[in-house]
Formats: structure tokens, C-alpha cells, sequence
């Protein structure tokens, strides 16, 4: 329990990053001033919006502290795509463009960020593909690696259903080159054999994303669309629905 309940400056209240009844991305939450935790869902007073906060004389600052914290936490954690679609791939997909944004540079610092030079990346830029030719190019200053890139060739589809989906892997191996680092480690596409991939944030196991599109279309349904992840154990190969959150590893060249 939180105890808010030493005056007109104290309160208590429970908020989240996101509307947890549909995921819109808003703050959302509620709060009572000079109140226990209990209050808050027990409904015997009624609450004001976390969107109030900042504006309540006394907990001006304790709002702006936690609007700060909120932007933290949503920078950290990112969706991949602004919907449940894998179309248009890493060019078109939201981590992206959050990747190529001010708020994403702000991060850096300022030193390393003014040293940065944006590089040509191979990347299906389709979404649902068997071919080849849906690897396309895009310049960017910050990305997240592909699934050939950390873990070198691939042969999930072939593997798991036969040679007849070899086409896929095909896409997923021009998707450039395994980077020399992960190759060193022993990376590959079933095997992390010395923990490298395995990211850990606040002393929690979290997945994080590649840029590579899986590019087979679930049950026919379209409308969903994945993106390959490495997983919270830090196992090269595992999928996250386009809109869902993971983390992120960016990489970057000066």
C-alpha cells in the first residue's frame, strides 16, 4: 500500500504509460490527494485524472516527475509497428521512425551523437514476402539489427516446414551480413552459447527486437503480422506481433 496521507501535499493514486483497457498511447490513471492506497479502489471518494497532477497546487512537481518517468519508460519499451500489420517492414514501422527522431537522439550523448553517420541497411521492406526482391534498402543513423545480422544464416522455415519454404529463409538471409561481434560469441540461429543476447533491464529478462519482418502470413490472416525478437532467456529466434512492446538494441555507426 502507498501511503499519500500526510497532508495537501502528499497523495496517492495508480497510473499507467498506456490505456490499459485498448493500449492507446496516453497516460492514464487517477489519484487522490492526502489519501491512502486503498482509497483509490475502494471508489469512497471520488478521484481526479493523472493528467491533473502536474497542475495540483503542491504536487507540481511530484507531476512533472512522473510525466518524466512515464517518457522513460515508453522510450525503453517500444512497439515495433503502430499496428498489428508487419506491412511495409522495417521502413515502414514505427520503431523506426522513433529511431530516427530527436527524442531518440536526445538520448545520446551529445559527443557520441554528433559523430553518428547514418549507413545503408538491407531489410525486407515488404512485410509478407517469398522473394528476394522485397529486400530493399534504407539509410539510417540508428537501427535494430536483423535476424541475419546477430545470428548469421538462417534455415527456420526449411527447418520447421520443409524445403518447400526455403524461399523465406532466402529473405531473411540478404537481410545483410552477421556482424563480426556476434559471429566471435558463437551466435547462431539456434545457439547463443556464451549469454550475449540475453538483455536483462532492472534486473528483469526482456526480449528484444530485430528489424526482420517474419514474412509468412499466419493462418492467412493478414491483418497480423510479426517481427523476429530475440528472447527474454536470450535465444536468437522468437516472435513479437508487430504492435506488441520489447526492447530495444540499437545499433549505430561513426
Amino acid at each position: 500500500m502507498a501511503f499519500g496521507n500526510k497532508g495537501d501535499t502528499s497523495a496517492t493514486g495508480v497510473a499507467f504509460t498506456r490505456n490499459p483497457a485498448d493500449g492507446t498511447n496516453e497516460r492514464y490513471g487517477d489519484f487522490l490527494v492526502n489519501a491512502q492506497g486503498e482509497d483509490v479502489v475502494a471508489g469512497i471518494r471520488n478521484t481526479s485524472p493523472i493528467s491533473e497532477l502536474p497542475e495540483t497546487p503542491g504536487l507540481e512537481e511530484a507531476g512533472k516527475e512522473l510525466y518524466h518517468v512515464f517518457e522513460i519508460l515508453e522510450d525503453h519499451y517500444a512497439d515495433m509497428g503502430a499496428t498489428p500489420s508487419c506491412a511495409g517492414g522495417w521502413s515502414a514501422s514505427a520503431l523506426r521512425s522513433w529511431l530516427e527522431s530527436e527524442s531518440a537522439r536526445s538520448l545520446l550523448p551529445d559527443e557520441m551523437a554528433s559523430v553518428i553517420v547514418p549507413v545503408t541497411k538491407l531489410t525486407n521492406n515488404v512485410g509478407l514476402t517469398s522473394s528476394v526482391s522485397s529486400v530493399t534498402t534504407t539509410d539510417d543513423s540508428l537501427w535494430a539489427f536483423s535476424a541475419h545480422e546477430v545470428c548469421g544464416d538462417v534455415s527456420w522455415f526449411s527447418h520447421d516446414y520443409g524445403s518447400w519454404y526455403s524461399d523465406y529463409d532466402d529473405v531473411l538471409n540478404a537481410e545483410g551480413g552477421q556482424y563480426q561481434y556476434f559471429s566471435q560469441q558463437g551466435v547462431t540461429s539456434t545457439s547463443d552459447a556464451t549469454g550475449v543476447l540475453a538483455l536483462t533491464y532492472r534486473g528483469s529478462s526482456r526480449p528484444w527486437w530485430y528489424r526482420s519482418p517474419y514474412p509468412y502470413s499466419v493462418d492467412g490472416n493478414d491483418a497480423i503480422g510479426y517481427f523476429y525478437q530475440a528472447n527474454e532467456s536470450g535465444y536468437p529466434s522468437s516472435l513479437g506481433q508487430s504492435d506488441s512492446t520489447a526492447g530495444v538494441v540499437v545499433g549505430f555507426c561513426v
